[in-house]
């Protein structure tokens, strides 16, 4: 399973970095 470790971060990252840029812009950021 620890192979799928790398896997796992990548989705982590490129799942989270939109909610990210959306609250980095957005006038009001959701909590």
């Amino acid at each position: 399973m620890r192979e799928l470790i790398p896997v796992f971060a990548i989705v982590k990252l490129f799942w989270t970095a939109p909610e990210t840029l959306r609250a980095a812009f957005d006038p009001a950021p959701r909590v």
